[in-house]
């Protein structure tokens, strides 16, 4: 997390570019978890979403807040309008709270274990309370098992996507020449990208089974808790 607080302040030119690509990566992303079709199976592609917006505040700040928000307005405005104003209601939601995760991001990133708290406030905290926040605005969207269903999804999708939409738009941010693809090639360990896959690939798996066994249950969720918390360990660097 100590990427954005550490780059020089961006011209308005450098801002622009940023709002813009958060705002297609946004409308883009969204759309893509929208073609999921039925309740298990695809898990609002372990929310490709949420992983983006943690991604975008991870990489741009407020610049990337800002193109998520637009993203997020004109998606539900043009593309999927939802007439109980749902969308519109998650966006502002989704919008405070990482607005608020960046003065999170400020107070502890001196600390000594600022990016394990960091990573872990926006895996379990953000979800969570996103989740609790729609739950009690809007009770008739959102009943308890859809909300065990948003919470983990979210959650789980964070874990997966944002690390790797933030190393794929940073890898090709560095890349300049074939050398510096060597070097970046080079820099990631065989070993502990297996294992990393391996978990990724288990957490899949067990979502794909047990979410289309048992699809009107949410206690399988549960089963997915030690893999998540090892997950949170594994990929906190």
């Amino acid at each position: 997390m100590k990427y954005y607080l550490s780059i020089p302040q961006p011209t308005f030119l450098h801002r622009a570019c940023y709002v813009m690509l958060a705002f297609v990566l946004t409308v883009l992303s969204t759309e893509l978890a929208s073609l999921s079709v039925g309740e298990a199976s695809t898990f609002q592609l372990l929310s490709v979403t949420a992983g983006t917006f943690v991604a975008l505040t991870y990489l741009y700040g407020k610049t990337g807040i800002c193109g998520v928000f637009v993203g997020l307005t004109f998606y539900y405005s043009f593309i999927n309008i939802k007439p109980s104003g749902i969308g519109y209601l998650y966006t502002l939601i989704i919008s405070a709270l990482l607005m608020l995760s960046l003065r999170v991001i400020e107070r502890i990133k001196n600390h000594q274990h600022a990016t394990k708290f960091i990573f872990g406030y926006f895996v379990f905290c953000l979800p969570g309370i996103t989740t609790l926040a729609l739950s009690i605005l809007a009770p008739n969207e959102l009943n308890r098992t859809l909300a065990l269903h948003l919470y983990l999804t979210d959650s789980i999708g964070i874990l997966i996507t944002a690390p790797i939409i933030a190393l794929a738009i940073l890898s090709v941010q560095r890349i300049r020449s074939p050398k510096s693809l060597k070097k970046l090639l080079m820099s990631l360990l065989p070993a502990h990208m297996l294992c990393k896959l391996a978990l990724v690939a288990t957490l899949v798996l067990v979502l794909e089974r047990l979410g289309q066994e048992h699809v009107d249950s949410y206690l399988y969720y549960m089963m997915l808790a030690p893999l998540v918390i090892l997950a949170v360990l594994t990929f906190q660097n």
